[in-house]
């Protein structure tokens, strides 16, 4: 198993292709505007971001 890798947005986006970044940031910002209480957690290693609500996991 791998270890998990934890980032920023940013470095997310730097590893996505660029057809699908301003896709990624436009959900992105959609799920803020609709709960800017959310937590989000990006994952490198699984290239992934989820967001959601309450504690960090």
């Amino acid at each position: 198993m791998t270890e998990t890798r934890y980032g920023t947005f940013a470095e997310l986006l730097a590893d996505t292709n660029l057809e699908m970044r301003p896709v990624a940031t436009a959900l992105r910002e959609l799920i803020l505007d609709v709960h800017p209480e959310a937590v989000e957690v990006v994952r490198l290693g699984d290239r992934a971001a989820t967001l959601g609500s309450g504690q960090r996991r």
